[in-house]
């Protein structure tokens, strides 16, 4: 893990993906897309 990273974890509570904020900016929608449909894959939910 590194500064600004966005750890995501599964159900099981695992890290299932790392988004660093550094390199991702959320202010571009295909960024913060890219963001939110991690999220919800990692949640196990459909986009």
């Amino acid at each position: 893990m590194t500064y600004r990273d966005v750890v995501i974890l599964n159900r099981d509570g695992s890290e299932a993906d790392v988004f660093n904020l550094s390199d991702h900016n959320l202010s571009d929608t295909e960024e913060y897309a890219a963001l939110r449909d991690m999220i919800l894959e990692d949640a196990g939910q459909e986009q």
